[in-house]
Order: structure tokens, then sequence, then C-alpha cells
């Protein structure tokens, strides 16, 4: 068995995000409340009558239900889980060993949103 290189760099490691709400405390408060205490967000139609139609004073709802890939067609919704995941990266890893670094991760809906976040996270020369 050889001995690993003092002083290389692995470019390809892959911390794993345990699970979705793991990222809620990244969000701004907005993007927090996106999912019911308990269920799945749109399970109920008082919550979606309380939280939407009565508090807004909606005329009329058009239900586009979401189940998984048609997430990433929201472009801010995608604009907000990249912040997440990159500010969770930087805190719940990069924060706690010196040796890490981080991939930028972006919304690849929006040049412009790509753009932001890389610039946001290049401020932080672990990225």
């Amino acid at each position: 068995m050889t001995s690993p290189i003092a002083g290389g760099v692995d470019c390809d490691l892959h911390p794993a995000v345990p699970h979705l709400t793991s990222l809620l405390p990244y969000m701004n408060d907005y993007w927090q409340d996106w999912r019911p205490g308990q269920g799945k967000p749109g399970e109920s139609l008082p919550d979606m009558q309380k939280q939407a139609l009565d508090k807004f004073g909606v005329a009329y709802g058009i239900c586009n239900p979401l189940y998984g890939v048609q997430m990433v067609f929201s472009e801010d919704m995608q604009d907000a889980f990249c912040r997440a995941l990159n500010d969770w990266l930087a805190k719940e890893w990069l924060d706690k060993d010196a040796r890490l670094r981080g991939s930028i991760v972006i919304p690849t809906q929006s040049v412009e949103k790509s753009v932001a976040e890389i610039e946001r996270c290049a401020k932080d020369k672990r990225f």
C-alpha cells in the first residue's frame, strides 16, 4: 500500500446533505416556510386555503403539483436551494476543516443568477 502524497489535492470530495431540511437554516424566511410542519406541501386543502388563498385574497389559484423534478422549473427556488447549499457547505464542512474547499453550485436556469451566486461565493476564498 502506498502512502498518500503530502500536500496533494483531492478535487472530487462529495459531502452529502443528510436531508433537504438540513438546508432550511440557510434559507431566508420566505423559502423556509414552503414546507408544512407535517406532511407534504400542498397535501392539505385547509393549509393551502389558509396559507395561499385566504392570506393573499386570491380569486383563482391554478394548481401545479410539485413532484420531484418539477421543483427545478422554478428559477427562484433553484436559486434559493443553490444559495442554501453553498452556505450549508461553507458552515457545515468548510468551517470545520481548513483543508476543505468547495465548488460553487449555481442555478443553471439563469445566467444572471448564476453570475450573482458565483460573485457572492467567490468572496469566500475557500470556493
